[in-house]
């Protein structure tokens, strides 16, 4: 497995993100778009690690994901895969407990050898996230961007929830699929 080195910063203002990154010569990747992702237990239901669908329209993956505790990194195993609701169904198939259906909102930008990644998911303030190949890189674009590297999680997106709603964990041990979507309700009020 391959270890995902990546922080998150949350309750960023995207506009001014934006003209940091410009004023630094970063360069804009890909513009906004949405991420359709679903997720599953594996199937030894492990705490801690799940699968991964997701699609951006151009590009879609299954990924196996593992996280030790809330302080680790995340490990990762990620393949392309050609059709996102035939992977879904296959995973539905094979018996696999499907977890939750997520869309978030993501721009991308590089910048001092780091990835920048300005994320809106739906019920969650605007977060960033930096992706580099060690710590020293991720700290020095952050702090060339201004962020307090004393601020920096190395959360997933469902312990992004969990700290933002105190019943997430009760919700989404009901058995049955959460659905995070923008144009949904907020599951977890």
């Amino acid at each position: 497995m391959q270890i995902e080195r990546e922080v998150v910063f949350y309750d960023v203002d995207h506009n001014d993100l934006r003209n940091r990154l410009e004023a630094l010569g970063g360069e804009l990747v890909r513009k906004e778009f949405i991420q359709n992702r679903y997720t599953f237990s594996t199937a030894k239901n492990i705490p801690g690690e799940w699968l991964r669908v997701r699609t951006d329209g151009p590009r879609t993956t299954i990924s196996l994901k593992k996280k030790e505790n809330r302080d680790a990194q995340t490990m990762e195993i990620e393949i392309d895969v050609l059709d996102f609701e035939r992977t879904v169904k296959l995973l539905r198939y094979a018996g696999l407990r499907e977890r939750s259906y997520q869309e978030g909102n993501r721009e991308i930008w590089h910048l001092a050898g780091c990835d920048v990644d300005l994320d809106t998911w739906p019920h969650l303030k605007p977060m960033v996230k930096i992706e580099g190949v060690d710590d020293e890189a991720m700290k020095a674009c952050a702090e060339k961007l201004g962020l307090d590297w004393r601020l920096a999680s190395l959360d997933v997106i469902e312990e992004s929830y969990e700290r933002s709603y105190p019943n997430y964990h009760d919700v989404m041990s009901k058995g049955k699929p959460t659905r995070v979507a923008f144009d949904e309700g907020n599951p977890f009020e």
